[in-house]
C-alpha cells in the first residue's frame, strides 16, 4: 500500500507528442522542395569547361537534367548560336589539359556569335546528355546545334538504355528520365507513344534493372532533391567518399580542381597508359567488329542485325528538323594502331567508316568522318586527342557549324 502510494506521489515523465515532429518534417520537406527548384534555375556548372571526373555519376556527381539546362542557358545573348557538344571521353577531351581542351579552340574559330557548351563525358553513348539538354532547348531557341561524336557500333538512344535486348542501365541514363518527368522535354504525339512504350518496357518488363531509376526520378519531379543535393555537393560539401579525394573527402566539388598532365611522347604514353597493347588493338577493332566481315569470296558484307540497328536507333533518336540540326563525328582511331591490323581488318575498317557516315547522311544529318589524315602524334594512344589533335578537332567541326548556322532555322 505504501508503495502504491509512492508511485502516485511520483511526477510523471512528460508524453511527447508526434505532431510536432511530423510537423517539422513535413515543413521541412516543402522548405527543401522549395529550395530545390530555386537552385535548379542556377547554372552552377557555368564555369566548368567540361564535365570533368569528379562531376560525373561515376564519382557520385549526379548533374540534373534542370541544372544542365540552366547551365547551357546562362549567359547566352539571343543572337548568339548555342553549340552543344555531347558524346563520350573522346569530345569530353580526354587526353587534353583544361587549357588546352578542344573546345576552347572550338570557340576561339567560331568567335563570339556563338557559344560553345561542352556536355561531353566519360562513359556516356553519343546523346546521352547534350542530346537531352538538346531536346529541352530546340524547341524553344531554334538557333541550338548539336555537335555528337560516334562509332559505327554506337547506337543513338533516348535514354542510353532503350536497347531493352540488353537491359542494362548506364550511367546518364536518370538524365533522360529526370527531364522526362520534370515535363522538361517537348515532343509530337509519336514521340510521347514511343516514350510511353519504352517507359512500360522498363518499369515494367525490367523492372528490377530500371525501377529505381524511374521511381526516383518521379518522386524527384516533386521534390527536386537532387537537384539540391547537387548544388550543395557543388557550392558547398561532398557527401560521399571516394578514393580519388581520400585526402579531403568532404569538400566541394567546386573546389577541386583537374590535375595538370604532362604529356609524354606516343610510346612513352602507350608504355604509361596502364593498358596492354591487346587492349588498345581491340579499342581499333571496335569500330567495325559486329558491323561488317567478308564472305567466303572475300567480299565486304554488313551484318544486318547491327547495321540495321545503327540505323533504326538513329531514325528515332531526334525528328527530321533536329537532323539538320545535329552533327555526328565519326572518329577514326589512331594511324599507329590501325596500321597493326591485319590488311583485311584494314578493309573493314576503311569500309565501315564512310558507310556509316553516309547512312546519317542519308537520315537526314549532318555528318563527317574525322581523323584519317591524322598524326600518329595526335593520339594519346589508341583514341583521345591530344592537344594538336584536339585543335585539327575544333579546325574541321568550326567549318561544318559554320556552314550549318548559316541556315535559317525559325
Amino acid at each position: 500500500m505504501r508503495v502504491r502510494n509512492l508511485r502516485s506521489r511520483m511526477p510523471m515523465a512528460p508524453q511527447l507528442q508526434p505532431w510536432p515532429f511530423m510537423c517539422a518534417a513535413i515543413v521541412g520537406f516543402v522548405l527543401c522542395a522549395i529550395l530545390g527548384r530555386v537552385v535548379s534555375e542556377m547554372p552552377t556548372l557555368k564555369n566548368e569547361v567540361r564535365l570533368n571526373e569528379f562531376l560525373n555519376p561515376m564519382f557520385h556527381f549526379y548533374p540534373t537534367a534542370s541544372l544542365l539546362k540552366a547551365t547551357a542557358l546562362a549567359d547566352l545573348r539571343p543572337e548568339q548560336t548555342l553549340v552543344l557538344i555531347g558524346g563520350n571521353s573522346n569530345f569530353n577531351g580526354q587526353g587534353q589539359n583544361p587549357a588546352e581542351l578542344w573546345t576552347r579552340r572550338l570557340q576561339s574559330e567560331l568567335g563570339d556569335s556563338f557559344k560553345v557548351v561542352n556536355f561531353a563525358t566519360m562513359g556516356s553513348k553519343s546523346a546521352d546528355l547534350a542530346g537531352v539538354i538538346f531536346r529541352i532547348i530546340e524547341p524553344n531557341r531554334p538557333n541550338t546545334l548539336l555537335v555528337l561524336n560516334s562509332y559505327s557500333t554506337m547506337q543513338g538512344s533516348f535514354d542510353g538504355a532503350d536497347d531493352l535486348s540488353i537491359p542494362v542501365p548506364v550511367p546518364f541514363t536518370y538524365v533522360f528520365w529526370d527531364a522526362y518527368y520534370k515535363r522538361l522535354i517537348q515532343g509530337d504525339i509519336e514521340f510521347h507513344r514511343r516514350i510511353r512504350s519504352l517507359q512500360r518496357s522498363e518499369f515494367v518488363e525490367h523492372a528490377n534493372e530500371f525501377a529505381e531509376i524511374h521511381l526516383a526520378a518521379l518522386i524527384d519531379s516533386l521534390s527536386y532533391a537532387r537537384d539540391l543535393w547537387t548544388f550543395l555537393d557543388y557550392e558547398f560539401f561532398f557527401t560521399v567518399w571516394i578514393p580519388l579525394r581520400r585526402e579531403a573527402p568532404f569538400i566541394s566539388r567546386k573546389q577541386v580542381r583537374e590535375p595538370a598532365r604532362t604529356f609524354l611522347p606516343l610510346q612513352e604514353r602507350i608504355a604509361t597508359s596502364g593498358m596492354d597493347n591487346e587492349t588498345l588493338m581491340q579499342n581499333v577493332r571496335g569500330h567495325f567488329q559486329g558491323v561488317v566481315s567478308h564472305d567466303r569470296a572475300g567480299k565486304i558484307v554488313p551484318i544486318d542485325a547491327n547495321w540495321n540497328s545503327f540505323r533504326s536507333s538513329h531514325d528515332n533518336l531526334f525528328s527530321s528538323s533536329q537532323r539538320k540540326k545535329t552533327l555526328l563525328c565519326l572518329l577514326w582511331p589512331s594511324p599507329y594502331f590501325v596500321s597493326k591490323l591485319d590488311p583485311k581488318e584494314q578493309e573493314l575498317l576503311r569500309y565501315v567508316i564512310p558507310n556509316a557516315v553516309k547512312e546519317l547522311v542519308g537520315l537526314g544529318y549532318r555528318s563527317i568522318a574525322i581523323g584519317e589524315n591524322f598524326d600518329d602524334e595526335d593520339y594519346e594512344t589508341s583514341f583521345h586527342f591530344v592537344a594538336r589533335g584536339g585543335y585539327k578537332v575544333a579546325h574541321l567541326v568550326a567549318d561544318e557549324i559554320e556552314t550549318m548556322a548559316k541556315h535559317d532555322f525559325r
